[in-house]
């Protein structure tokens, strides 16, 4: 059974790894890398193809959710039904480093 790739949602805080775990991808040929993105951005991507995202960028317009630079909830509805993220049930939270 071949498994199928999953989009990938990299999120973190300061000096916890993310920019080199994004680098990965980057170099992986499935997948199409993007580094911290507008988060208007998110909703005008191809997602035909696996897509690794790295912590999307604060927009003057959109109202965060705290300790995000984005809105999760809109985040996540935006994916929900549509996309799936790496794991069974659509999402994995894997912290690194504790945020504080």
């Amino acid at each position: 059974m071949q498994n199928k790739l999953k989009h990938v949602l990299i999120l973190g805080c300061g000096r916890s790894g993310t920019s080199i775990f994004g680098e990965l991808f980057e170099h992986l040929p499935q997948y199409t890398y993007y580094s911290e993105p507008a988060y208007e951005l998110l909703k005008e991507l191809d997602y035909s193809q696996p897509v690794a995202i790295k912590v999307p960028r604060e927009s003057v317009n959109i109202s965060p959710t705290e300790g995000l630079s984005f809105p999760l909830e809109d985040l996540l509805e935006l994916f929900r039904g549509r996309y799936s993220f790496s794991g069974r049930c659509g999402t994995h939270w894997i912290p690194s480093v504790p945020c504080e």
